[in-house]
């Protein structure tokens, strides 16, 4: 993992996800990092293609960046120099004074209330995450009866996690295995330890934790 330098103590590899939050509650956007020129700019081609998802980055906009390298979370500021439509749509930000590492605990946990899904031998659950951190997260879920939660609150079960990220319209999927539960009143609340993230999922999770910190 050498990667490509960007400040002395941070680097970045061709081809990360970046995360773009232009402010103003505004859509994230994911983009990948496609080239650099040191000192100048960064090219990254946008992997959103709703109409409408790229309105907030225009030229002269201030930009807040995040990544994740070496299961670590980045994040600097720049500028947006605007889009480039053709041959292919490619975003130019100015490139980076400075590049912070954020201080993310693994097991540190943010409580919240993000809608959620859980999926398990094809029967779903609705309900929401009522903490989360970069590897699991205390998911509460409805059920009819404490019968219902069964099939899904079971130490060791895999299940399948959707879960609505504040700024993500797409929101974040990940697996996960039930570590712990209980069952009460109509509700189980399920420990879940999520498993091999893909890079997006784990830096939505990240960029959301940080967000809540600043």
């Amino acid at each position: 993992m050498s990667g490509v330098p960007l400040a002395p103590q941070a680097r970045i590899d061709l081809g990360a996800v970046l995360l773009l939050d232009a402010g103003a509650n505004t859509p994230r956007v994911k983009s990948r990092l496609v080239g650099i020129v040191p000192g100048e700019f960064l090219v990254l081609q946008p992997l959103e293609s709703r109409p409408g998802t790229m309105n907030s980055i225009v030229p002269g906009r201030a930009i807040r960046v995040r990544y994740l390298w070496g299961g670590r979370i980045f994040g600097f500021r720049c500028t947006s120099f605007g889009l480039s439509p053709a041959p292919r749509v490619l975003l130019f930000l100015s490139f980076p004074a400075e590049i912070e590492e954020r201080n993310l605990r693994k097991h540190e946990r943010v409580s919240c209330a993000l809608p959620a899904a859980l999926e398990h031998e094809g029967r779903t659950w609705s309900g929401r995450v009522l903490d989360l951190s970069v590897d699991g997260c205390l998911c509460a879920l409805r059920t009819d009866s404490d019968e219902a939660s069964l099939g899904v609150a079971r130490i060791g079960v895999q299940v399948g996690l959707s879960l609505m990220v504040p700024g993500l319209e797409d929101g974040v999927s990940v697996r996960a295995r039930v570590r712990n539960f209980a069952a009460e009143a109509g509700e189980a609340r399920l420990g879940l330890s999520f498993e091999s993230p893909s890079e997006s999922a784990s830096l939505a999770i990240a960029a959301f934790l940080d967000s809540v910190h600043e």
